[in-house]
């Protein structure tokens, strides 16, 4: 911990339910002393814990608490928690789902437009849950979209033309729809891969058989089997 002056008093206030403690809106936790001559005290250096800066903190009791930096400063400067929408800091956004404010940085679009709803962390967690929620065959035809408009390569598949079969047509292992388990996913694969995702070029299959397949073309599968085969003869004949 450094020994350093926390500087103007006016940008570091004291956290109500730690009240040995200040922070300011940097999220910097400032470990106040009893000196009455100085302003003395140190910074808490914090810990990360799933991707999140925190401090432990003692309270009045006595009793040791783990806190988010962000639930620290909204307690200190944002006391109310009706107080979400005030303009006091021109730095601080509420997002919504996590019922923190936070730096303007961590939502979507331009810093001075405020645009983003949620936080980007949020925003990455509904869009999970959002996609999880959807049925398999919507799922497997904007994957599909996707890759054609990433590849640059035809795609003119409806709906109707993803058909999820019970097992793997390639390995006849049973497939999942719940995408828990990745190897027993279904998946589009292209049959001819030049051509692209189009009607009567594609077959959905397990991600285990798509993922040994991979870009192969037919011809180079036929010879990959040839000589892997002629090895294992040769094993078995010695």
């Amino acid at each position: 911990m450094t020994r350093i002056s926390p500087g103007a008093p006016g940008r570091w206030r004291i956290i109500p339910a730690f009240p040995a403690y200040e922070i300011n809106r940097k999220g910097e936790v400032w470990r106040r002393t009893r000196s009455r001559t100085r302003r003395g005290g140190y910074l808490l250096r914090g810990q990360t814990l799933n991707g999140k800066r925190c401090f432990t903190l003692v309270a009045i009791d006595g009793k040791k608490a783990i806190r988010r930096a962000e639930a620290l400063i909204n307690q200190a400067f944002f006391a109310a928690p009706d107080d979400r929408y005030d303009s006091r800091d021109g730095d601080l956004k509420w997002c919504p789902r996590c019922k923190y404010r936070k730096p303007l940085s961590e939502f979507g679009g331009h810093r001075l437009s405020r645009r983003g709803v949620y936080c980007k962390e949020c925003a990455r967690e509904y869009g999970r849950l959002k996609w999880r929620r959807e049925p398999a065959a919507e799922r497997l035809l904007k994957t599909a979209r996707f890759n054609a408009k990433k590849l640059g390569i035809p795609f003119d598949l409806s709906l109707a033309d993803i058909v999820i079969p019970e097992r793997c047509p390639v390995l006849g292992i049973e497939i999942k729809t719940d995408f828990l388990d990745k190897r027993a996913s279904p998946s589009v694969d292209r049959i001819r891969p030049e051509l692209g995702y189009v009607r009567g070029n594609v077959v959905i299959v397990s991600w285990r058989a798509n993922s040994l397949k991979g870009d192969a073309t037919i011809e180079e599968l036929t010879k990959i089997s040839r000589f892997y085969s002629s090895l294992t003869q040769e094993e078995r004949d010695a």
